[in-house]
């Protein structure tokens, strides 16, 4: 068994998003973000940056009914049967965002 290592850790406390290594799924092969509606790929870019459904809730202004009837029908569409599968399958398609990181600034002497 092959693994990936990108899922999100929930038991992390860090600042960042720790990622876990996650058994590879056969995850449907032709599923792509066209498949998907557009609340569909909005809920799971949020998914694969490891935000919970309550977040993504409120960063979307959605019940958290709606989000998860959006999560299951993105899932049934891409062949994920987990949230750790979905994130590798968000992750492959380039919903994974990049931190925002401040640069350090440095007073000049």
């Amino acid at each position: 068994m092959t693994a990936l290592p990108v899922a999100c850790d929930p038991t992390s406390t860090a600042s960042a998003p720790r990622l876990v290594v996650v058994p590879r799924h056969r995850l449907h092969a032709d599923a792509d973000l066209a498949d998907l509606s557009p609340r569909e790929v909005d809920v799971m870019r949020l998914v694969t940056n490891c935000y919970s459904n309550q977040e993504i809730s409120e960063t979307l202004y959605l019940s958290l009914n709606s989000v998860k009837t959006y999560i299951r029908g993105a899932y049934r569409k891409i062949g994920a049967p987990t949230r750790s599968h979905a994130v590798v399958w968000g992750v492959q398609h380039g919903l994974l965002e990049e931190p925002d990181v401040e640069p350090e600034l440095r007073a000049v002497n």
